[in-house]
């Protein structure tokens, strides 16, 4: 034939290889397990002892004149908790075993800072606000609202803009290691718009200054902390927002946007703060006429209506939107103007002294935990 037969290969065997080692399985991997209920107990145990010595530093620091002088409550509780939190980074790096929890209250991890932040937003500041406004003298308050006003806005206006300026300005001219847009500048400048008037009503107090000057910085700081806290919310959620952008448009459609965001939450805040106010008059009015003559029963039953729509008044503010905080606050002053008198006499002494003590607790622990995120942010290098 023309082509031809080709000679058949031989059959090819292919390789042998060694078999693939036998790996044994992984152990699963678990998450690490929470706290048991001794280490629960060390944990309350300590933040319990550190807020007594607290509140027994201030009562001392009250009765002694050259020390007050020095440092004010606050400021002595703020030392006192970066001192404790020391102690607790110290011994935490020598031994795990002297104290075996120091540090997992640590306010570093992202689920451990958001229950602090609902912790002092949700937990420390509604007693605050509610017993400044509830125990404010607001005869004088409302015969001179118009010039606390005033002082509140333009005070707070006046330090935001320029704070916020100043900042956005170095931020431009790269003298800051950090670059900030307009918006996150004004963020920073209603962060820290917010006055205390504890030193200086100190020294009023001392010099024997005029009931009215009191009253009007008391008034002015009340509504100042309830204005930078609107604004602070309002420029934080513009950061995120579409409209944050750097051109005249997106400026002029902020400056609306902003003007009209503030008016809503102000409106809003005092509407719904007086709607519950007047509520729990109507409730206790009733319950007054209910029972006619005061029971022991209805004194538990008065406090926890006026500690409900007082929660009820904050919650619900921020639930719709609005300032919380300014809602607690009117919500508090019209308490005190109508509630209050349907009250028996011993709900209302209750109430007075019950509000006063959750307010100093409340205020003793928040400086307290500024001492410990000072330390937080020093030593173990990030912010708290």
């Amino acid at each position: 034939s023309a082509f031809p037969c080709s000679t058949p290969r031989p059959f090819m065997t292919p390789p042998l290889y060694p078999p693939p080692p036998i790996v044994p399985p992984s152990p699963p991997s678990h998450p690490p397990s929470p706290p048991g209920p001794e280490a629960t107990a060390l944990d309350i145990s300590l933040i319990v002892a550190v807020l007594l010595a607290a509140l027994l530093l201030q009562q001392a620091l009250k009765s002694t004149r050259i020390a007050s002088q020095v440092v004010t409550g606050s400021g002595l509780c703020m030392l006192l908790g970066a001192g404790v939190n020391l102690l607790l980074f110290f011994f935490s790096q020598q031994s795990a075993d002297l104290l075996p929890v120091a540090g997992q209250l640590s306010l570093d991890t992202e689920a451990s800072g958001s229950l602090a932040h609902d912790v002092i937003y949700f937990g420390l500041l509604p007693p605050i606000i509610f017993e400044a406004g509830f125990h404010m003298r607001k005869r004088t308050f409302f015969a001179n609202f118009f010039t606390i006003a005033g002082y509140a806005v333009g005070g707070t206006l006046i330090a935001l803009l320029t704070t916020g300026s100043l900042v956005y300005l170095l931020s431009s001219a790269s003298a800051t290691s950090t670059r900030f847009t307009l918006a996150q500048a004004m963020v920073f400048g209603s962060l820290i718009s917010s006055t205390d008037p504890v030193a200086t009503l100190g020294i009023l107090k001392h010099v024997r200054a005029a009931p009215l000057l009191h009253d009007l910085i008391f008034g002015e700081s009340a509504l100042n902390d309830a204005l930078s806290i609107v604004l602070f919310n309002v420029f934080f959620a513009y950061t995120k927002s579409p409209l944050a952008d750097q051109s005249d448009a997106g400026v002029a459609r902020a400056i609306g946007w902003v003007l009209t965001d503030v008016l809503r939450a102000l409106a809003g805040s005092v509407s719904l703060g007086l709607a519950l106010a007047l509520a729990c008059a109507y409730l206790t009015r009733r319950l007054k006429a209910l029972h006619g003559t005061p029971r022991a029963a209805s004194h538990a039953l008065e406090l926890a209506l006026l500690l409900g729509f007082a929660l009820l008044a904050f919650t619900f503010s921020e639930r719709c939107g609005v300032s919380g905080v300014m809602a607690l606050f009117f919500c508090a002053v019209a308490m005190r103007h109508y509630t209050y008198y349907n009250l028996s006499k011993v709900a209302q002494h209750s109430a007075s002294v019950l509000f006063t003590t959750l307010s100093e607790v409340s205020e003793a622990s928040l400086a307290v935990l500024l001492g410990v995120a000072a330390v937080d942010y020093v030593v173990k290098g990030h912010p708290a």
